[in-house]
């Protein structure tokens, strides 16, 4: 990974090779929440392609924990380069698959949301996704998270390569109002687990503005 030029300030960029940003703690705060958003700013070099956008377990050929990445052919509703997410609770996996031809090339804004009892949500650009497949709703706590890796996926080892900007957690299911305003940038402090906004320019860590669940630029795990 490397600094380069964010949506907002500085942002990392990665060689889509085996540079990625890798979390500590990510365990001791995402494990047991009942309901969690994650928001983050991606531009991708290309379109069409496999890419990990973030995972929490290490690459074992599944979408079965929490974790969101580019996939160029949806396996259970059919689409095309649409955009993946996934998680894992004590109740089981869920995942979803959105509508084809929504990876882009340009700044992007995601984000994806969970509560307890409810499917999977996920928007692009501040716009609720149209899904081209939902596995359903879902119950209990998060589990099994093992790490926070930005820029790898869980299904396979395929690295992304472009930039990404302003990568947040939150311990609550955010909504479209809330999503919407943090596709503007604007920022919201309310229940924030962690924030990466990517601004030092410089050395090895990405510090979270927030608490103390810093991230460390690195390779991935092959």
């Amino acid at each position: 990974s490397r600094w380069g030029e964010g949506i907002n300030g500085d942002g990392i960029a990665f060689n889509g090779e085996d540079s990625v940003i890798r979390g500590e703690n990510e365990g001791e705060y995402l494990n047991g929440l009942d309901a969690v958003t994650v928001s983050l700013w991606v531009n991708a070099e290309e379109t069409g392609t496999d890419q990990g956008i973030f995972s929490t377990l290490a690459p074992n050929g599944q979408d079965t924990h929490l974790g969101m990445r580019y996939d160029q052919s949806g396996y259970f509703g059919g689409g095309e380069d649409l955009i993946k997410v996934s998680l894992n609770t004590s109740q089981g996996s869920t995942q979803i698959e959105s509508s084809s031809d929504v990876q882009s090339s340009d700044w992007q804004h995601l984000a994806l949301a969970w509560e307890s009892g409810s499917s999977l949500q996920l928007y692009i650009d501040g716009e609720q996704a149209d899904l081209s497949y939902d596995q359903g709703a879902i119950g209990g706590e998060i589990e099994a998270v093992e790490q926070l890796v930005l820029g790898q996926g869980q299904k396979n080892q395929d690295v992304w390569e472009g930039a990404m900007d302003e990568f947040q957690t939150f311990n609550y299911a955010l909504d479209s109002e809330e999503v919407s305003q943090l596709a503007t940038v604007k920022q919201t402090d309310e229940n924030l687990l962690t924030r990466w906004n990517f601004d030092e320019g410089k050395g090895d860590i990405a510090y979270d503005s927030r608490n103390d669940n810093d991230g460390f630029l690195g390779k991935d795990s092959r």
